[in-house]
């Protein structure tokens, strides 16, 4: 199986598709991924028109299960398990990822704040 969202030259890891939640023209856009040691991570892309920008960071069963049951907002999900998430960027000709924390990201890159998974397929 091929990962959808590769490793960089800097580290990280690859990430494969588990569960796509939403998507757009078969782009997953809110889905789960697992790593190549099975660490489980909620992905969300925040930009596909001029590459792909990811945020990306871990959840277990019980986040995911309080987000699809609307307990939690996606975003509350995303950092749930840890502030600090991955963002990747691919402009096509390399990912780059790295670790910030959550809260010092533009509203631009993150889900709105109180916005609930109304339905997935």
């Amino acid at each position: 199986m091929e990962p959808y969202i590769r490793k960089s030259r800097t580290g990280d890891h690859d990430y494969f598709v588990k569960n796509v939640f939403f998507d757009y023209e078969d782009t997953p856009i809110l889905f789960t991924a697992v790593d190549e040691n099975g660490d489980e991570y909620l992905c969300d892309c925040v930009e596909f028109r001029w590459g792909y920008i990811w945020i990306i960071g871990r959840t277990d069963g019980d986040t995911i299960a309080k987000m699809l049951n609307k307990e939690i907002a996606v975003y509350d999900a995303l950092k749930r398990l840890d502030a600090n998430v991955v963002k990747v960027v691919w402009k096509g000709l390399a990912y780059i990822h790295e670790r910030v924390d959550i809260n010092t990201l533009p509203d631009t890159e993150l889900p709105d704040k109180a916005a609930k998974l109304t339905s997935y397929r």
